[in-house]
């Protein structure tokens, strides 16, 4: 049982690594002239809004079970504590993190940590809502961004996995 824990583990870190590890396309446009850029100048056509976020990369990277972080956007919009599980690197240079966000009936977040930069989802139970997280190499910075239903790959006629009631 707990080689297959560990195989998984390493698939998941995979498959984040590699959606980490594609190049960011490098964009022709000209540097605002304002330090804060307007959330609602992130959007683009196709995803939701981008919440911007700043992290401690040298606490990340330290990180171990039973520390608690949080992700605040700039504009203190959305705040989310974070009670880690887990910390493993399976891979070389790889941190995955598992974390109750606020407490095991509100949501979970699945991370990885790799070269300073975080990625990964924030599912959260209570709002029925899922958030990617990803680093804007644009602005230096981190974001969360909703990811809508239609993004979601779910089978035609099946409802969402959610939690059993009364897990802890």
């Amino acid at each position: 049982m707990k080689k297959i824990y560990q195989t998984l583990m390493v698939l998941i870190a995979g498959v984040m690594l590699l959606s980490c590890g594609k190049k960011e396309r490098e964009e022709a446009t000209p540097a605002p002239a304002e330090s804060q850029i307007s959330q609602e100048a992130h959007k683009d056509s196709t995803s939701a809004e981008k919440y911007y976020f700043g992290i401690d990369r040298d606490f990340l990277g330290s990180l171990k079970q039973g520390d608690t972080f949080e992700i605040a956007t700039r504009n203190q919009e959305m705040i989310y504590k974070l009670n880690v599980r887990r910390v493993q690197e399976a891979i070389p240079g790889i941190t995955s993190i598992s974390a109750n966000v606020e407490d095991t009936n509100t949501g979970l977040a699945t991370l990885l940590f790799r070269d300073g930069k975080l990625t990964g989802v924030l599912d959260i139970y209570k709002g029925g809502i899922k958030y990617r997280v990803q680093y804007d190499s644009s602005e230096s910075t981190h974001f969360l961004q909703e990811i809508l239903p239609e993004e979601m790959d779910a089978l035609e006629g099946g409802t969402p996995l959610s939690p059993r009631k009364g897990m802890k």
